[in-house]
């Protein structure tokens, strides 16, 4: 019930539109993305499943998907360079940033660097050997990728004992800073 409340995108100062994955063919508008209902029903809003699972054409790090579950009909969802370039003329935009593909390098520019898709997994499924990466962006707009290489922490997270010992649980109780 929570996830049919969150927030679907964001921007940044107004020039950077932050996704899941994209923008298809039913979002011209940063209003078409305002205006949908909440809660969403995310099979029934052909917006709402644009901006979940929209990819850009010909990205050649995205594998073909071919499982046979509730989503696999809303997996065919694609967003052209020209889509792209109307969307950001549209919204006076100068980036997209998107998650919602693995990506081998940690992230990948596409469309003349319009589209960034960031992978935040390494390794992703224990099956990729994909690095993963995060975005800064800077006071002023700069943005920066970092890397984090599959090789970096493969053996950290998979050692019971020393996740436990190094990576304590989260605490179930908040608290102050100095209290």
């Amino acid at each position: 019930m929570l996830f049919e409340y969150l927030p679907l995108a964001a921007t940044v100062n107004n020039k950077i539109f932050c996704v899941h994955s994209g923008i298809g063919d039913n979002i011209k508008t940063l209003d078409d993305i305002l205006n949908i209902k909440k809660p969403i029903n995310i099979y029934d809003n052909q917006k709402v499943i644009d901006l979940l699972w929209g990819c850009p054409i010909g990205n050649n790090l995205k594998e073909e998907y071919s499982g046979n579950n509730v989503t696999t009909p809303l997996r065919k969802r694609y967003f052209s360079e020209d889509q792209t370039l109307e969307f950001m003329k549209n919204n006076n935009l100068d980036l997209i940033i998107r998650s919602h593909d693995i990506v081998e390098k940690g992230f990948e520019k596409m469309y003349n660097n319009r589209v960034v898709s960031i992978c935040s997994s390494t390794n992703y499924c224990n099956t990729h050997n994909n690095d993963g990466g995060i975005i800064f962006v800077k006071k002023n707009l700069e943005v920066q990728p970092k890397i984090l290489t599959n090789e970096d922490n493969m053996s950290v997270w998979y050692d019971v004992d020393n996740k436990k010992n190094n990576y304590p649980i989260t605490p179930k109780k908040s608290f102050k800073v100095g209290k």
